[in-house]
């Protein structure tokens, strides 16, 4: 999935081109050292890269909270999401991401 930019969940503004991710709302929840101020998350700013089933990977910064997103998936800019297929894609099944 793609979003448009705007204020995330970590405070932080962003726009279409910037390679950003919105997390799944049960990791951000559950993540270690996560407190009731959604700010101060310790997902937020923290870097993550993230392969398409085709190999292409690319690494986008987490600075939102995806309520929609069922658990492990994620939702990126339209711009990092173009880095990993077309926009009328839409959906990119059977992606993977890793911390780093």
């Amino acid at each position: 999935m793609f979003h448009s930019g705007g204020i995330g969940s970590c405070g932080r503004s962003y726009s279409d081109p910037d390679l950003v991710v919105a997390v799944d709302h049960a990791t951000m929840a559950t993540f270690a050292g996560t407190e009731t101020d959604p700010t101060r998350n310790p997902l937020c700013g923290r870097q993550m890269v993230i392969t398409s089933p085709d190999n292409k990977a690319i690494t986008v910064t987490v600075e939102d909270t995806c309520f929609i997103c069922s658990i492990g998936s994620v939702d990126l800019t339209r711009g990092a999401f173009q880095l990993l297929a077309p926009l009328s894609a839409g959906i990119i099944h059977g992606i993977s991401w890793t911390l780093i």
